[in-house]
């Protein structure tokens, strides 16, 4: 009996040692830079737990009496499972190469998209300069589900800004933005204007950011030594403690909020300048999506925000498009902790 508990303990423990082996194998080549340590060890432990089922099956099913047509059975479903288990081990990597392959394609769509070119277009009316992200710069910032990545972000660089975007890692974003919009003009538009929408929240970012930063305010001289020259960015309640860019940059952390306000609301006052038919339905749909998520996202929550827009005056150019996002953003009828 003792002998029939151990094998079956084994046999479960080889299993479990299947199974986390192969997890491991596909996280360690696509999350992690591990070892080759760790990685041999992995490949060891699925090689032998493999092994180990093979011979229990063997001594199960077949004996003296077994026929020639059940040897060759176990023999081809063994052999089956060797080959399973060989190409389980580059698994990870073949997806990694594979989701990159696909993200440079779609690079390279993005990049002569009419989206793009508006954002292009917006940055040139705004003295910056937008980047965007290729497979070596943007890939994993949105398509790993990794600490800070998102389907769409924003950096800001030594003088520039860059956009990272994801249209596959947006769709559940894009469908709940173009809800109320009309599904047959939706299908003729030549413009994406979910994914527009959903770019220039980005680029509000970069135009609340940059504000702060002498590297984007060159022809400005801070009356101090320090690369910050002013505090849009920061949540009011804090701005008196950012003293130099150590303290700027720790705040900022704290600002997540205030910051995807502008955005929010920066993308809907586009909106309602350059595609005034769609964007009271666009503006409704994003405002719906980040109540839904609040409590996932509470950092997203502009929904009190976004019900501000629809009600105030809507700005009439592109010019207006900071100093009526600024407002928005200050009104104290949300009550948002900013102050």
């Amino acid at each position: 009996m003792m002998t029939t508990n151990k094998t079956i303990v084994f046999v479960f423990l080889s299993i479990f040692a299947l199974i986390i082996s192969i997890a491991l194998l596909v996280a360690l080549s696509i999350y992690i830079r591990s070892s080759y340590i760790v990685l041999s060890a992995a490949v060891l432990s699925l090689i032998g737990s493999s092994l180990f089922l093979i011979r229990f099956l063997y001594r199960t099913f077949i004996n003296e009496t077994s026929t020639y047509k059940e040897k060759y059975t176990f023999w081809v479903m063994s052999y089956s499972m060797f080959i399973v288990v060989v190409f389980t081990i580059p698994l990870g990597y073949f997806i990694n190469v594979y989701d990159q392959k696909r993200y440079t394609k779609n690079f390279l769509d993005l990049l002569n998209s009419v989206e793009f070119k508006s954002i292009l277009k917006l940055g040139t009316e705004n003295d910056v300069y937008v980047q965007l992200g290729n497979t070596n710069t943007g890939w994993s910032k949105t398509r790993l589900v990794l600490p800070e990545s998102s389907n769409a972000s924003m950096y800001l660089n030594n003088g520039y800004c860059g956009l990272n975007y994801d249209d596959d890692s947006s769709t559940s974003m894009k469908k709940s933005i173009s809800k109320y919009l009309d599904k047959d003009r939706l299908k003729n538009n030549q413009i994406d204007l979910a994914k527009l929408s959903i770019m220039v929240h980005e680029f509000g970012h970069c135009l609340d950011m940059k504000r702060d930063f002498i590297s984007f305010n060159t022809k400005l001289i801070p009356e101090k030594n320090t690369l910050i020259i002013g505090k849009n960015a920061i949540v009011p309640k804090m701005r008196s403690k950012a003293k130099d860019i150590e303290s700027y940059l720790l705040l900022a952390q704290d600002s997540t909020l205030w910051k995807e306000v502008f955005a929010d609301v920066y993308a809907s006052g586009y909106m309602f300048v350059n595609h005034p038919n769609e964007a009271f339905q666009i503006t409704k749909g994003l405002q719906e999506y980040r109540l839904k998520n609040k409590k996932d996202d509470p950092e997203h929550n502009s929904s009190c925000y976004l019900n501000v827009v629809l009600t105030s005056t809507k700005p009439k150019s592109n010019e207006e498009l900071i100093k009526w996002s600024d407002k928005i953003r200050e009104d104290k009828k949300c009550n948002s902790g900013f102050y």
